[in-house]
């Protein structure tokens, strides 16, 4: 295995977090855990619980 200078994860979710048992700090230390790990989470729903995470990681977030 080779060195590698960046690595990407993207993640798509159903926004469905309390159901799973995802907590916003749990969230955030998992796509923040790691500088050399660059993120991004999309979030497909709607309603509150699709809202905390742009407020958890407000300033990582881009809204589109």
């Amino acid at each position: 295995m080779g060195i590698t200078d960046d690595w990407f994860v993207i993640a798509i979710t159903d926004a469905n977090f309390s159901r799973y048992g995802i907590t916003p700090e749990e969230l955030t230390k998992a796509m923040k855990g790691d500088p050399k790990v660059h993120t991004a989470l999309i979030c497909i729903g709607e309603g509150a619980e699709a809202t905390w995470p742009v407020l958890q990681l407000y300033s990582t977030v881009r809204i589109r």
